[in-house]
């Protein structure tokens, strides 16, 4: 087989089998590593086969999952199929055990809490990978755990991948880390999150057995480094591979035309943090909780170069165990005072009783004269003398004072009806809003200051200028950045006769190394619009 793959990648060093071919680690021209799966499957010689996994392929690689090995490029050679990855395909944990390596404490619990996370992430996007195994798991250059494959050997068989593969399929994985690691309270940690998630199983035994580990990873010497991670991964796959020619391989199938797996061939990468960018990925993909738990996303973020972690548990809604359903949310309801009724009827007793025709110790108060029942008996009672009526007439009656209990049911009473007018305006205003919104997008550019190299913590000013025809309304926007993130949809007001306004992203780097970043306006309302500048980062 030849080195070169379609005259864009050279193949370094020999190959690891994988579930659908064979593995390879590739070099791009400007000698940039990548990894580069030679299809050799039988079962893609069926069309259907083939564009499950076709579909498989573009579905994850529209979440842009740091912690996957994703597809960026499709090559075909010689008659031969490449899927070509973001980052090197090789070491794996397989191959990391494989070669008699002791972990150390730090590196076996970063990959168990990189891999939960991204399995979780699949999971709230509907998705699974439904074959974790050591040999599924990359040691990346740059520190980070990285899944490879998720859901394509499903896909191609034509079975589901579910919650239940991955938490069983990881609790296998943590239950191989902790026997090559020689530390006792990480083998403990390991164990005891295995066994967690294989009695609750699925993802809410994954988010259960996760919550648990990130509490008990100060029992783990060094957690959080990704050093160790780094260093294994540098000792296991040489720094600067000789191209050789790779074995030869059997016959491959005749792909059928009509699945081809679409990628992006000329996404922008770097050669430590990779996302990926498909060509072919939906409008508006499922996002990925991407930011720690505590940090509310903004327009800035931090993109690690030299170090960066993602290993802290992702907020994963709680799931119901199988067989049962989803208990209903529950909402906190303000205290309601009692019923109109009960309050008028109160009332009116009060009155009634303040109202008597005669009282003890008090006088008849004045008013035209009322129908009077007359009863047999006793008779009606002798009137009070004269002091006593003029005593109760000078003495002034002291005003009776609420109870605590009336006075705050009447408060809160009082604050839900102004809470429920509230939601009920804005309702409303954005009814109106959505009725009257005339303005209309002429044309957008996006700009950046190019960063200086001699910075390593540099904030960027991409600013993007909207033209509208000068009618008043809304325009609705988002930023995406070629690192994976998204602002979320966002809002500026055009007041009428402006014709041009600005928006502003800005972008945080910080770390030793280069980075071809590229940031994307996209108007979402009144129509959609979209477009985009490229810069370098680069700090050396």
């Amino acid at each position: 087989m030849s080195t070169s793959i379609g005259d864009k990648y050279t193949v370094l060093g020999e190959g690891r089998p994988g579930r659908l071919g064979t593995w390879h680690t590739v070099s791009t021209v400007d000698g940039k590593r990548r990894g580069g799966l030679r299809l050799e499957d039988q079962r893609l010689t069926d069309a259907a086969a083939a564009r499950r996994l076709a579909d498989s392929v573009r579905a994850v690689n529209g979440l842009r999952l740091p912690g996957l090995l994703s597809v960026i490029d499709q090559v075909v050679d010689s008659g031969r199929t490449w899927l070509i990855t973001n980052a090197a395909p090789s070491p794996t944990v397989a191959q990391a055990l494989a070669a008699g390596t002791a972990l150390d404490p730090a590196v076996a619990a970063l990959i168990a809490t990189d891999t939960a996370q991204t399995l979780l992430r699949l999971h709230q996007a509907q998705q699974a990978h439904g074959d974790v195994s050591p040999e599924s798991v990359v040691l990346s250059a740059s520190g980070a755990a990285l899944l490879a494959e998720p859901g394509w050997s499903h896909a191609v068989a034509g079975t589901a991948a579910g919650p239940g593969h991955d938490a069983a399929g990881w609790a296998r994985l943590l239950n191989r880390l902790a026997d090559s690691c020689a530390h006792a309270d990480t083998q403990h940690v390991l164990r005891q999150a295995a066994q967690q998630v294989e009695a609750v199983g699925g993802s809410a035994g994954l988010t259960a057995a996760l919550t648990g580990l990130s509490a008990d990873t100060h029992r783990v010497p060094g957690f959080g480094d990704r050093a160790g991670v780094k260093a294994l991964a540098t000792r296991l796959q040489p720094a600067v591979p000789r191209p050789v020619s790779a074995p030869p391989a059997p016959a491959p199938p005749p792909q059928p035309p009509a699945a081809p797996v679409s990628a992006a061939p000329h996404a922008p990468v770097s050669d430590d943090t990779v996302p990926a960018f498909p060509a072919t990925a939906p409008a508006f993909p499922a996002p990925a909780p991407a930011f720690p738990p505590g940090v509310t996303p903004t327009g800035e973020e931090t993109v690690q170069l030299a170090e960066g972690s993602h290993s802290g548990p992702p907020v994963v809604p709680a799931q119901a165990p199988p067989g049962q359903r989803p208990a209903p949310p529950t909402a906190v309801m303000p205290a309601v005072a009692p019923d109109g009724a009960t309050r008028l009827g109160s009332r009116a007793a009060e009155d009634q009783r303040k109202s008597g025709a005669y009282q003890q110790g008090r006088a008849v108060p004045p008013g035209p004269q009322q129908d009077v029942n007359l009863r047999f008996g006793q008779g009606v009672p002798p009137a009070p003398p004269a002091w006593q009526i003029a005593a109760a007439q000078a003495a002034p009656q002291r005003p009776r004072k609420k109870s605590f209990t009336k006075r705050l049911m009447a408060f809160l009473s009082a604050l839900t009806t102004v809470v429920l007018l509230v939601i009920a305006g804005y309702v409303a205003w954005n009814w109106w809003q959505e009725r009257t919104n005339a303005v209309k997008v002429v044309k957008i550019a996006v700009t950046a200051v190019q960063p200086p190299t001699t910075v390593c913590d540099v904030q960027v000013d991409v600013v993007g200028t909207i033209e509208t025809d000068g009618s008043a309304g809304i325009v609705t926007y988002e930023w995406l950045r070629s690192d994976g993130q998204s602002s979320g949809a966002l809002e500026q007001a055009i007041k009428k006769g402006e014709r041009t306004t600005q928006v502003h992203l800005y972008w945080r780097f910080k770390g030793q190394g280069s980075l071809n970043a590229t940031a994307t306006l996209r108007i979402l309302r009144p129509q959609v619009l979209e477009a985009s500048t490229k810069f370098t980062y680069a700090c050396k």
